[in-house]
């Protein structure tokens, strides 16, 4: 029985185990639903389904996703529609759960672009860009490099600018300047000028998050999608103290 996503994708996912598992997830959940709408016939279908949920439900227990990694994958023989249904419901709260946190923890991870901010690194941004078309180097090295800077550029179109961003601009172009002599100072200026407006305005948000007292990040425990299915709190009566 084959799964739902290849060798190739696994090795492109994210190394957080969280993140790899929301991902594997996607993957699958898409390409069961292209093979359902492909081949609706029954035996069709129902092998979708058993590798949908192989897939789903083996990757939590090797990432050890609680408490997806504690649900059971039905046999063939003993198939039951409503096991998949519920699946299906319960899968998607716990992945709602998973996307919530990525979300916190991407924020922790990025700036707010603020006017002044956001003005000011795009100033740098077209000053780094003619910078870099300047240099003496094969135009292959530097069509690279730009695409970098357009990739930073876009970011800042957005409400928060990640870290990554701003990273994968400054490794992208220390590997096109390492065996590049001095005249490329005024790139690096450049560069070091943008690393240092992200710093001050994270270290801002920083001190703005520790004097509202903004929880630190917390690996959260997902909740069941139903207040029955939660654990109980209750001791049993044989142990109820009089």
């Amino acid at each position: 029985m084959d799964l739902m996503i290849t060798d190739e994708e696994l090795e492109e996912l994210s190394d957080n185990p969280r993140d790899r598992f929301i991902e594997i997830a996607k993957i699958s959940q898409k390409r069961f639903w292209d093979q359902v709408n492909e081949d609706q016939e029954w035996p069709a279908v129902q092998d979708a389904r058993l590798r949908y949920m192989n897939t789903v439900v083996s990757a939590a227990k090797f990432l050890e996703i609680s408490p997806i990694c504690d649900m059971d994958i039905p046999r063939p023989s003993a198939w039951d529609d409503n096991v998949f249904n519920d699946f299906v419901s319960d899968l998607s709260s716990y992945l709602m759960q998973l996307m919530m946190e990525r979300a916190d923890r991407r924020r922790r991870t990025a700036i707010v672009l603020e006017g002044t901010t956001r003005d000011r690194l795009r100033s740098l941004i077209i000053r780094l860009r003619g910078e870099v078309q300047q240099l003496d180097l094969p135009e292959a090295r530097i069509d690279k490099v730009l695409r970098k800077i357009d990739e930073l550029e876009k970011a800042l179109e957005g409400q928060r600018l990640s870290f990554i961003a701003v990273a994968t601009v400054v490794f992208g172009i220390a590997a096109v300047l390492s065996d590049f002599d001095g005249a490329a100072t005024a790139v690096q200026k450049i560069v070091y000028k943008i690393e240092q407006i992200v710093g001050q305005a994270k270290d801002t948000q920083d001190e703005d998050a520790a004097s509202q007292m903004i929880e630190t990040e917390k690996v959260r425990q997902l909740a069941p999608p139903r207040v029955q299915d939660r654990p109980s709190t209750a001791l049993p009566d044989d142990e109820i103290p009089f």
